[in-house]
């Protein structure tokens, strides 16, 4: 039993500080019928950068941003899981969270950057339903796209869309074209965390964007995860940074929680002469996902 990953041995990390602000500045939201949606400032500033967590890099480092999504289900472990992961951690909400305002603010009190589950229409709509706030291909774009205002008209900061798995390649690039546009204009960024190329070939100029360079599923063993992670840092040392996208099982959440624990602390080139170092073992630096992010 004790071998057995639980959500409860993560504890609390050390160090975290409040990821201000906690309310939705009314500056950065519009009013779209009955609804309150994010929007880009009067200034024209965009919400992602304005709700993001800043944080600094040493050159001789490599980013690692890590997302936990489909969070916010259950309260219990939604506040294990925020308690007990680094700040530079980022946050995905689903969007059936139970009471999201309160727990949403409370992930950003603990320093986490917060962002939504986009739910795509199930590949198998006809036997398995993901629910009425998804995104539906027997339902019209404005549809969808109400739908996607919907989830996110809550009364927190929220930085952009986490892109689940679903119904989303060529033949319904109008539809999915739509929706990042409809992204882009409310000044939110969009990760692709559906592990496929359909949303690659929907272009949407000025779109702040990233897809995810390894998923960790709910599937997957602790012996799988690791290798994943072992796949994520020759990505980071070759392009110099890798974005995880993983579920919240204690599976991945705790293995991810070792992993990132091994890294080497940063420091400056300045510092590593003081102390006589002259290579670092494992330069690899978490950071929040609107760090690695580009317009």
């Amino acid at each position: 039993i004790r071998a057995i990953p639980q959500l409860s041995s993560l504890g609390e990390a050390p160090g975290k500080t409040p990821l201000h602000p906690f309310e939705r500045e009314e500056k950065f939201t519009r009013q779209d019928g009955d609804l309150i949606v994010p929007s880009l400032s009067p200034e024209g500033k965009r919400p992602w950068i304005a709700y993001g967590r800043k944080v600094n890099v040493q050159p001789n480092f490599y980013k690692v941003a890590v997302v936990i999504k489909n969070i916010g289900l259950n309260p219990k472990e939604t506040d294990l899981i925020a308690n007990g992961l680094p700040a530079e951690v980022s946050l995905s909400f689903s969007p059936y969270t139970v009471d999201a305002e309160n727990q949403i603010k409370k992930a950003r009190y603990l320093g986490h950057e917060t962002y939504m589950d986009l739910l795509l229409s199930s590949k198998d709509f006809l036997k398995s339903d993901t629910g009425p706030l998804a995104m539906s291909i027997i339902s019209s774009i404005d549809d969808n796209i109400r739908r996607m205002k919907q989830t996110l008209s809550v009364n927190v900061p929220l930085g952009g869309v986490i892109i689940n798995p679903g119904q989303a390649d060529k033949e319904n690039k109008e539809r999915t074209e739509k929706l990042l546009s409809s992204i882009k204009e409310m000044g939110l960024l969009m990760i692709d965390a559906t592990g496929e190329d359909g949303i690659d070939f929907v272009k949407v100029d000025g779109l702040a964007r990233k897809k995810a360079d390894i998923l960790i599923d709910e599937n997957l063993d602790q012996q799988q995860i690791s290798q994943l992670l072992k796949q994520a840092e020759k990505i980071a040392l070759e392009q110099g940074q890798v974005l995880i996208v993983a579920s919240p099982k204690p599976a991945a959440v705790v293995t991810l929680n070792k992993w990132q624990k091994t890294f080497s602390p940063q420091l400056t080139y300045e510092q590593m002469r003081e102390n006589n170092i002259t290579t670092v073992e494992r330069p690899f630096a978490l950071v929040p996902v609107s760090a690695i992010v580009v317009e």
